[in-house]
């Protein structure tokens, strides 16, 4: 069995790229048993490993499914575009066009590959699919008095403000930490869901630190893929950048180096809450918006995630990012 080590959303440098978020790609002709890919995923010893089966009655398409060394995942942005990259040196090799379309078919959703060869790179493109989210809170006040009148229904307006205190003691976050004004606490969506903590200051983002069985518990218990760290910023022409950490404890993994799906879902966030972060993303055209992630510096795998999306909620997101081959 042939896998590839691929780091995907590598930042570029003068010498090439450095950092991303490794992926383990196994191009397959049929899908091995569920344990062999778990066991498989813990041999490669990455976040995720990504398995994808060509489906024969479709061209360019692929059934595609993700396996962290513990168990399956739903979606995973960066594996998918490790994905592409192996796609890619595939095609181009019986091809001599410099652009090509693939059509994946995940668990739940189907999602879209665009990949450019530009000289000997191969700049991957993926189309997540659609966006949603789901405020726990809107300020302070609104969730201390829900968690006060919570009832023991297990439903989401109860669980949530729980779930949002419990994470916060558990990474000795204070609630005043919290930018309620730029966006709420929220479960998001983008193909997989995580919980968005939009941060007010640098130090909370750099200080990051948590209980990671405590919070691996409640990830696996409210079916979380991350926890979502951010600190927006606007440079000078209001361009919108993120500086992002994403704790993926549910994957056996203290932080993630590169998150697309949680990008995606972040993303969608910021487009649809209609906040004054959204009325600033900048765009190209009027109907298209751009913002980019950075994330992965504080475990020296510095990782760059460029988004772009259309004005309508609830839409998928476009992330693009370059790719680096690993031994």
């Amino acid at each position: 069995m042939n896998i590839q080590k691929i780091a995907a959303f590598a930042s570029p440098t003068e010498n090439g790229y450095q950092g991303g978020n490794p992926a383990g790609v196994v191009l397959i002709k049929e899908f091995p048993s569920d344990d062999e890919m778990i066991a498989i995923a813990a041999e490669v010893g990455y976040s995720e490993t990504v398995f994808a089966v060509p489906i024969a009655t479709q061209t360019n398409a692929y059934r595609v499914r993700y396996f962290s060394p513990e168990g399956e995942v739903p979606f995973c942005g960066h594996a998918t575009i490790a994905l592409g990259a192996a796609l890619g040196d595939k095609y181009w090799s019986q091809n001599s066009t410099t652009e090509v379309t693939f059509q994946l078919t995940l668990n739940h959703a189907q999602v879209g590959l665009r990949l450019d060869k530009k000289e000997s790179d191969t700049v991957v493109t993926l189309i997540s699919p659609p966006t949603s989210h789901q405020v726990i809170a809107k300020s302070q006040d609104e969730l201390f008095g829900m968690v006060k009148d919570v009832t023991t229904e297990n439903t989401a307006p109860s669980v949530f403000p729980k779930l949002l205190i419990n994470i916060l003691e558990d990474f000795n976050i204070s609630i005043d930490d919290l930018d309620w004004h730029t966006l709420a606490p929220a479960i998001v969506d983008g193909g997989s869901k995580h919980l968005a903590l939009t941060l007010k200051n640098q130090a909370t983002l750099d200080n990051m630190n948590y209980d990671f069985d405590a919070v691996k518990q409640r990830m696996l218990e409210h079916d979380l893929v991350t926890i979502i760290l951010a600190l927006p910023r606007q440079d000078k022409n209001n361009q919108v950048f993120i500086d992002i950490r994403n704790a993926f404890a549910s994957g056996g993994v203290i932080e993630d180096p590169a998150t697309g799906a949680a990008a995606a879902a972040y993303a969608g966030y910021i487009r649809d809450s209609q906040s004054s972060l959204s009325m600033g993303i900048t765009t190209n055209k009027k109907s298209e918006y751009q913002l980019t992630f950075n994330q992965g510096r504080h475990i020296n795998m510095p990782s760059v995630i460029n988004a772009s999306f259309s004005g309508d909620i609830g839409s998928p997101i476009a992330l693009t990012g370059y790719t680096r081959a690993l031994s």
